[in-house]
C-alpha cells in the first residue's frame, strides 16, 4: 500500500474472506483486486464501492518452491 497515492493491489483476493473490503474502501481512493477468476459474490461486493477495481492474472504461475530454487515441473 501507498500511503501518498492511497492505492493498494491485494494479489491473490480469491472469495475475498480475509480481505477487509470496508477498511480498504475507507482508508484508500483505489483498490485493485487481482485474481485469476472471481467468483460472482466477489463481483457483487465489490460492486457497491466505486474505488474497487477487479483484475485477472494468474498470480500463482511460476512460483518458487520453498527452497527458494525455480519451479520445475517433474520430469
Amino acid at each position: 500500500m501507498t500511503c501518498q497515492r492511497r492505492h493498494a493491489v491485494v494479489l491473490g483476493s480469491g472469495l475475498l474472506d480475509d480481505v477487509p473490503l470496508d477498511d480498504l474502501a475507507r482508508l484508500l481512493d483505489q483498490v485493485g483486486l487481482v485474481n485469476a477468476i472471481h467468483p460472482s459474490l466477489a463481483r457483487i461486493v465489490t460492486r457497491r464501492d466505486l474505488n474497487f477495481a477487479l483484475m485477472i492474472a494468474e498470480t500463482g504461475a511460476g512460483v518458487a518452491k520453498p527452497s527458494g530454487g525455480p519451479a520445475r515441473a517433474p520430469t
